[in-house]
């Protein structure tokens, strides 16, 4: 269980059954509605619940049960997820093949292997998790750094498998999001621990770029701090430098400090929204070096009249949020390589 109070201004009883629904704002100006929302669906996602007490003139109180790791729960929902997962494995068959296989079929997965020399048309990019033999390819080191040349376009889970000691003497490309396993370690499990990869984070250290001068930096303006700090995340494990601004005016402050590769900006903002800060970034000469940096528009709605408008003060493109992770990367590719 978790608990946030407060000791504001509270908020009025026949409003708490309406602060998780999309949209729903009360007395604060140039706000999406879509904070809380956002939470509860994620929390509801895992099998959570939220709630929320309040005393006007006081407090609020925010309340998050979650369920146990090892609870029915959880299990049902990993069952859930799991039947739709994608699972690619790259290299010769043998046994670890047919478990993979047969173990499909019981937890539901989506299953597909390839040979290690097959490079023509892999479709890489349609799974959530790519598991390389790196025994197949121990005598092939000019193979192995073609296929790695594919892994390291993309953010998907690469699980390196080996047995025999000599295949660990392949370079590994350090922008790929890997995980290296020893076969022999997991023998007796083997299946089970497969898909426990599915929901762990590969906290590769030496996926994280060796120097500054290659890491690219990315400028996140919005108001609203949960999806804010949620795409943070998402960047900043992809290797990104991301320098936070809830607001126009503290963005433009940044830029003056900071030199930056992308701007993503919400479009309404107290003090300043997106479009004012965006039409400063682009003639005042204060911002002279960010003049064609390019900016993503971040907002909840926008119509064709909106989007002419950001066209025409200078925004290259527009994210509707809340965004998945694929539509944020698919968008930020557009413009940084």
């Amino acid at each position: 269980m978790i608990k946030v109070r407060d000791t504001g201004i509270g908020i009025p009883k026949n409003n708490l059954d309406a602060i998780f629904d999309d949209f729903f704002t009360h007395g604060k100006k140039n706000s999406s509605g879509l904070g809380l929302p956002f939470c509860k669906k994620v929390i509801t996602a895992f099998g959570g619940v939220i709630s929320c007490q309040s005393k006007l003139g006081e407090w609020t109180e925010f309340t998050i049960l979650l369920p146990k790791i090892d609870s029915k729960s959880v299990n049902k929902l990993k069952y859930e997820l799991m039947s739709k997962k994608r699972l690619l494995y790259v290299g010769d068959n043998n046994s670890d093949v047919f478990e993979l296989q047969k173990n499909s079929f019981s937890h539901g997965y989506n299953f597909n292997t390839i040979s290690p020399f097959k490079l023509i048309d892999m479709p890489l990019e349609q799974v959530d998790m790519i598991i390389v033999n790196l025994d197949s390819y121990s005598e092939h080191p000019y193979y192995f750094s073609k296929l790695q040349d594919k892994l390291a376009l993309l953010t998907t889970k690469v699980l390196y498998l080996y047995r025999e000691p000599k295949a660990i003497n392949l370079i590994l490309n350090e922008k790929i999001n890997y995980k290296l396993v020893n076969v022999s370690k997991i023998e007796n499990n083997f299946t089970d621990h497969i898909c426990q990869f599915f929901f762990i984070h590969f906290n590769n250290q030496k996926n994280t770029p060796r120097s500054t001068t290659d890491t690219k930096s990315i400028l996140l303006v919005d108001d609203n701090m949960s999806l804010r700090m949620y795409t943070g995340i998402l960047l900043q494990r992809s290797g990104f430098h991301v320098i936070h601004a809830e607001n126009g005016v503290k963005a433009l402050k940044s830029l003056e400090l900071s030199q930056v590769d992308l701007i993503m900006i919400d479009l309404e903002m107290p003090l300043m929204g997106g479009l004012e800060a965006t039409k400063q970034i682009r003639s005042n000469k204060r911002y002279e070096s960010h003049k064609n940096t390019p900016i993503i528009c971040f907002s909840a709605s926008l119509d064709e009249k909106q989007q002419q408008e950001l066209s025409k003060v200078g925004m290259n493109g527009f994210i509707f949020k809340p965004a998945t992770k694929e539509q944020i990367f698919s968008s930020i590719e557009r413009f940084i390589n």
